[in-house]
């Protein structure tokens, strides 16, 4: 127990040093061999239990009462032969004798066939229910087609399009598609939004805060890995311009301990999720950079070092001094 402390709170003098010291950075080039998958692994771990904390119940805030607001706009649908199709056949008489209009979420094409688009309370497209292949409308068309846009398409989370046998999710640029046949669904049961919204809600519930936990852990692995591989090769290119020689691993190890200050501002981004803008300027690329600042100051702090210590050899044998005296 009392050296599991003691790596503990090595960790976190490490993580210290990694921001504020340029000293630091010369023992993380030349000692602290092994140290780097460590510390490493320890930011991943303890950065996830932080978001996983702060989301888990804000997602199931979004889920009890936003969701459900989102999801009671879908029609009551009935499965039949691993197929869905819309409970009522309604008519164009008797949506209008109920209020319906072009506004509100169903709708019909020329043909008269019904479909169904759901919107969120910032009017931003979030469900289109379409098992009798309509023709969708323009306006409806267009919100989708600028959705796709690269530009466009990293502001909403995703947009759900739902078939006669399958589903398909807008995530980014792309649609990834599951068939409803996978799910075994019992013939003729009856599924209405509240129910899809308390099946999410129960599955949150029960294994939110893990889930989760794996899939931040997931994202802060993969990204991170891609930095110091990044930053791994920039090492490379700066340690020939100073004329450095140094293995692999310590140019990997250095990029790690580098990578500190980006990693954390990327977590804290997600403390600001709801404002787009200062979200994604923190997640940029460019942020990364700035490990490049420390490298730097690694590299000169130990080339001076290096000439330092020149110097001194070369003064004591001009003196007539041995170097290995004391």
């Amino acid at each position: 127990m009392l050296n599991f402390l003691n790596i503990i709170r090595r960790l976190l003098f490490f993580t210290f040093y990694s921001l504020v010291s340029r000293r630091f950075y010369i023992s993380v080039l030349c000692r602290l061999r092994g140290i780097g998958i460590m510390y490493f692994c320890w930011l991943c771990l303890v950065s996830s239990v932080v978001l996983s904390t702060y989301f888990y119940p804000k997602i199931i805030d979004y889920c009890e009462n936003d969701l459900k607001s989102v999801l009671n706009q879908i029609p009551t649908l009935v499965f039949k032969d691993n197929k869905v199709q819309f409970q009522d056949n309604l008519s164009i008489s008797t949506t209008e004798a109920k209020g319906f209009n072009q506004n509100t979420t169903i709708r019909f094409d020329k043909n008269n066939k019904m479909y169904s688009v759901v919107v969120n309370s910032n009017r931003n497209l979030v469900i289109i229910v379409n098992p009798n292949n309509a023709i969708i409308d323009d306006d409806t068309l267009y919100m989708v087609s600028n959705l796709r846009k690269p530009e466009n398409a990293i502001k909403f989370p995703f947009v759900v399009t739902i078939y006669n046998n399958r589903f398909t999710v807008l995530t980014g640029t792309q649609d990834v598609p599951f068939n409803f046949r996978d799910f075994r669904i019992k013939d003729g049961e009856v599924v209405t939004g509240l129910d899809i919204a308390n099946a999410c809600t129960l599955v949150v519930k029960n294994a939110g805060w893990l889930f989760i936990f794996l899939s931040v852990f997931m994202v802060l692995v993969m990204k991170n890995m891609f930095c110091i591989f990044i930053l791994t090769l920039f090492s490379l290119a700066i340690s020939k311009f100073y004329g450095l020689k140094n293995d692999l691993v310590s140019f990997i190890r250095l990029s790690v301990f580098a990578n500190t200050t980006p990693m954390l501002i990327g977590v804290f981004s997600w403390f600001v999720f709801d404002k787009p803008e200062l979200f994604y300027t923190l997640n940029g690329t460019m942020i990364t950079f700035i490990s490049l600042i420390y490298i730097i100051l690694c590299f000169r702090d130990f080339k001076s070092n290096q000439i330092k210590a020149l110097k001194v050899m070369m003064e004591n044998k001009k003196n007539g001094d041995s170097m290995f005296m004391p």
